[in-house]
């Protein structure tokens, strides 16, 4: 069985974590990196994954800061949410279908191919992204890393050379490009929401 440690200052989302996934991976949970990285400087077998939150409570913060930045949080999951159902009814998801069309034709060695969009990857449902991830497809955030346009060259670079060295089917790195391609797009809507 393969082997995940995963470490979060939210023991609740590690156990959520653990639960799904019991019956597939052997899970190690850690509250601190001090913990995590001693276990895996410990073990003889180096763990298959490791998952890391990204974000974490800070010290010494004031509640007042920490109460806004969650109210924040909660009202952009909110709206995302109900914002589907009106993007849906305005709003086709052609590149899901020239995707799969491509995909008939060429396989993701010969043509490597990254979904290009401000949003799709937080509209679209589970689903969607289980196909588009068997269908080796990456993503790249529109105009989310135009800051810093090496971000976007090495997500860019990353996926070629991912796509170029499949010679058969591999697990994908699909799932990191959507958490990238979603940490941009929250990491815009903080930036937006909170600087003049």
């Amino acid at each position: 069985m393969k082997t995940i440690f995963i470490c979060d200052d939210q023991p609740e989302m590690m156990e959520r974590f653990k639960e799904r996934h019991k019956d597939q991976y052997e899970i190690r949970a850690f509250n601190c990196i001090t913990d995590l990285r001693r276990a895996i400087w410990e073990c003889k077998k180096k763990p298959d994954l490791v998952l890391l939150d990204l974000f974490w409570a800070r010290e010494n913060v004031d509640p007042s800061v920490k109460e806004q930045a969650d109210s924040s949080l909660k009202h952009f999951q909110a709206e995302a949410e109900g914002l589907v159902n009106k993007i849906n009814m305005a709003y086709m998801p052609n590149g899901k279908e020239a995707l799969a069309a491509l995909r008939k034709e060429y396989s993701a060695n010969q043509l490597p191919i990254m979904i290009y969009s401000k949003t799709g990857q937080l509209l679209l449902g589970q689903d969607d992204l289980r196909i588009m991830a068997d269908l080796d497809a990456g993503w790249l955030m529109k105009e989310q890393y135009n800051i810093n346009r090496d971000i976007e060259s090495i997500m860019i670079e990353h996926h070629i050379e991912g796509a170029r060295s499949l010679s058969k089917r591999k697990p994908k790195n699909f799932y990191w490009s959507v958490f990238f391609a979603a940490l941009g797009a929250l990491i815009g809507y903080f930036l937006n929401a909170f600087l003049p």
